[in-house]
């Protein structure tokens, strides 16, 4: 449901989207749950008269936020093994409430998309195909559902669903209930049956799940089983997002042409990573997004391992994909642990720590996420004919990042959140 009444919003300053745009004294004109139009205030006055007026002395107006990676089925708490634990003891219907809460919480905090890279239905069977290989199929995935039950009301954020990700058997994730064992395309074939947005697959091995599959620096997936993947979902009209903290599964996921990389960490063994410049330059060259995902737990890593060190090992790739100019996917990867779902404004701190342009964070936060996820003609930027998913904040980001946490307005689709 959306207002018939024109409503016009004003502030000290409009941040479009566009790194290099800015407005003073601007205003957001919106008709039907849509921008109908933005500029001086002044002038936008005068464009509706009897447009009803909403100011915002002291705040910048600003696109919504988009989360890129999270996950709605887990709770964020302290232990990601307790988490696990606490998600098998819930049922669909709890966990269906319990994501409803999460949503509206990132919602609350100026998030209005956010992309679910790993969901789970528990409503399993098997499908073969004839040869000996199987696909672990399940029933439409909660996040799906919650979305659908959503729908009418339109009290949530915009939800970006890609069922439950592909994982091999005992792999990291496999919890979530997206086992495939040879079966690949069949696998990519149920999703996009069941109206994912994306397939997500984990191509190696990782953090999720601990203790639980290959070790983080080995694939779990070769780079035919990601081209596979990657034919198959084309065929479906689907992206691929890759979990690759592996070195060897970077390269190989970005051979075969996936849409994003999640991690993006280059483990070649243990306790060494090893940032491959042409892997980079390849990632620019194709046009294949980076999401590193962080929340708060990068602040406790860099004050443990001192800050030099910490980006010199993890953090400092953050300007080199910059400098190597890879649009790069800000993700929370809420759910897992210590990692909240109103909380993206910590990884977007963290983008400003490594060394990236506190305009250029912003834009990654906003119109750069939504052309990496394929939404620029939805969302993402605050221009003509786009959905009015608004975030209003006191103060100005553009001096001061931790702007984004002081939120005064959200706005989804013409509706005040």
């Amino acid at each position: 449901m959306t207002d018939t009444t024109d409503l016009l919003l004003t502030a000290d300053r409009v941040l479009p989207g566009p790194a290099d745009q800015v407005i003073a004294d601007g205003g957001v004109l919106v008709r039907d749950g849509i921008i109908a139009a933005v500029g001086p205030a002044d002038e936008l006055t005068q464009q509706a008269p009897d447009a009803e007026l909403r100011r915002f002395p002291g705040g910048t107006i600003m696109p919504g936020l988009i989360d890129g990676h999270a996950h709605l089925v887990l709770d964020a708490g302290a232990d990601q093994g307790e988490i696990i634990d606490r998600f098998g003891q819930r049922d669909d219907d709890l966990l269906l409430e319990d994501m409803h809460t999460r949503a509206a919480a990132a919602q609350r905090a100026g998030i209005t998309t956010l992309r679910d890279v790993g969901d789970s239905s528990r409503q399993v069977a098997y499908a073969g195909d004839g040869g000996g290989r199987y696909a672990q199929v399940t029933g439409r995935g909660l996040v799906a559902r919650l979305r659908e039950a959503d729908a009418a009301t339109g009290r949530l954020p915009r939800l970006l669903t890609a069922g439950a990700p592909l994982t091999i058997p005992a792999g990291d994730g496999a919890f979530l209930g997206g086992v495939v064992d040879g079966a690949l395309a069949e696998a990519v074939h149920q999703r996009a049956e069941q109206g994912v947005d994306f397939i997500s697959m984990i191509a190696s091995g990782g953090h999720l799940s601990p203790g639980e599959g290959p070790a983080p620096y080995e694939s779990q997936f070769s780079r035919e089983e990601i081209e596979t993947v990657v034919a198959a979902a084309t065929e479906a009209g689907l992206p691929v997002t890759a979990h690759a903290h592996a070195a060897q599964a970077i390269a190989d996921s970005v051979a075969a042409g996936v849409n994003v990389i999640e991690h993006a960490t280059f483990v070649s063994g243990p306790h060494q990573i090893d940032y491959d410049d042409k892997v980079v330059r390849e990632m620019a060259e194709r046009g294949i997004a980076v999401c590193t995902t962080a929340s708060l737990n990068w602040r406790r890593i860099a004050a443990n391992m001192g800050a030099e060190r910490a980006r010199e090992i993890f953090y400092g790739k953050l300007r080199l994909f910059w400098e190597a100019g890879v649009q790069q996917l800000p993700g929370s990867r809420a759910g897992t642990a210590n990692s909240q779902f109103n909380d993206l404004a910590s990884a977007l701190e963290l983008y400003e720590w490594a060394g990236v342009p506190r305009d250029v964070v912003l834009e990654y936060a906003t119109t750069g996420a939504a052309r990496a996820l394929g939404l620029a003609g939805i969302t993402g930027m605050l221009t003509d004919g786009l959905a009015a998913d608004i975030l209003v904040v006191d103060g100005n980001p553009r001096d001061d990042l931790s702007a984004v946490r002081r939120v005064q307005a959200v706005m989804q689709a013409g509706q005040w959140r």
